[in-house]
């Protein structure tokens, strides 16, 4: 449950890591709120912040998570999450730090995957448990490029989709993704009033996105959402299901970077 409530922010981060200057995309920086449970009234239980810069042809972010769920009187994660991400423009390298402290117990762990002209290529992992080197197939996106590919699925008007991309965060291997429109009313917005429709994106897509992996296909999926994904690349709000609890990830502030670094 903790390593796909992570998913949620890591999502959210990349979402806003598309190509800016190929798709009209937005660098910026956001921050959001997360609660246990949907409803207007759902009490907070962290924050993320997040920072995207396009420089010398290479997409940088940070992500920072803070939250405090606890789902019982005696089962409770107290989680600190900080990613530091690098990713060329290309969609073809893309290197990563990981810092994580859960319930007291801090953990480190980085990375560099490369995919190469022909198709394919290789993940470097380092961790608490070494270094692995997990093989990607030819159909692999990285994380970035994923969601510069959905988007442009989404602008030629395909109602679903799937594709095959590394995730660096949660099973350190590669996620068959399947995704499709929903209808608006399944998730409305949500926007706070100080934050502008349009500065966010007039255009705006709900879609529910299914997470399997991608070496053990599994019915139902290990975990979805749905999100509301806006023409500049801004998720301003999504949900992620996991067996029966609901996590919402509702925008909060936003602020556009006009800076290249």
């Amino acid at each position: 449950m903790v390593r796909s409530f992570l998913l949620l922010a890591a999502f959210a981060a990349t979402v806003c890591a598309s190509q800016t200057q190929a798709a009209g995309l937005m660098a910026h920086q956001a921050e959001y709120r997360i609660t246990l449970g949907t409803a207007d009234n759902a009490s907070p239980i962290g924050k993320v912040r997040q920072r995207l810069t396009n420089c010398q042809g290479a997409w940088k972010f940070e992500r920072d998570v803070q939250a405090s769920v606890a789902l019982s009187q005696n089962l409770r994660f107290d989680i600190d999450s900080a990613l530091r991400a690098e990713e060329t423009v290309n969609g073809n390298s893309l290197t990563y730090r990981l810092q994580r402290t859960m319930n007291g117990e801090r953990s480190q762990r980085d990375g560099t995957a490369t995919l190469t002209t022909s198709g394919g290529g290789a993940a470097i992992l380092n961790g608490p448990d070494g270094r692995k080197t997990v093989e990607l197939p030819a159909s692999t996106v990285l994380p970035m490029a994923l969601v510069n590919a959905t988007i442009q699925r989404l602008q030629r008007g395909a109602d679903s989709f799937s594709m095959e991309a590394f995730d660096m965060e949660v099973i350190s291997d590669n996620f068959l993704i399947k995704g499709s429109l929903i209808d608006p009313q399944d998730l409305p917005p949500r926007l706070p009033t100080n934050i502008d429709p349009e500065k966010v994106g007039a255009r705006v897509w709900p879609i529910l996105l299914q997470f399997f992996r991608a070496d053990r296909l599994t019915d139902p999926p290990m975990f979805q959402a749905r999100l509301r994904l806006h023409e500049t690349g801004v998720i301003s709000r999504m949900v992620l299901t996991y067996g029966w609890l609901n996590f919402g990830v509702d925008l909060t502030g936003i602020t556009p970077i006009n800076r290249a670094c």
